[in-house]
């Protein structure tokens, strides 16, 4: 009698703290759309010298030319050889974020 109070006791705990954890996590289920975009010239950094904007805007330049160094780099490592397993490895990788880009690019657009 003891043995079955105890577990329908248990039971109840464990039923109420699931259902608090579901209504709880509710804002974790938001999606990018709920998402707040800040107003980029309000902001200000570096002792208030430079604006989230300009931030933002010079920052694309060292993006750039990070991507011009990244594909200069790759045109050499593509000239040498690869296992087949790598290659394969590989196009996996290429294709998920090939699919992952595309569905933000239809998500923005």
């Amino acid at each position: 009698m003891m043995r079955h109070l105890r577990s329908v006791v248990l039971l109840r705990i464990l039923t109420g703290l699931a259902a608090f954890g579901l209504w709880s996590a509710t804002p974790l289920l938001a999606g990018e759309a709920d998402l707040a975009i800040p107003d980029l010239k309000v902001g200000k950094f570096f002792g208030g010298t430079v604006s989230g904007h300009d931030l933002l805007f010079y920052g694309s330049f060292v993006i750039a030319g990070t991507l011009g160094i990244s594909l200069y780099l790759r045109a050499q490592i593509k000239a040498l050889p690869a296992h087949d397993s790598m290659l394969k490895v590989a196009e996996i990788i290429f294709e998920t974020c090939k699919t992952y880009l595309l569905k933000q690019a239809q998500f923005l657009l």
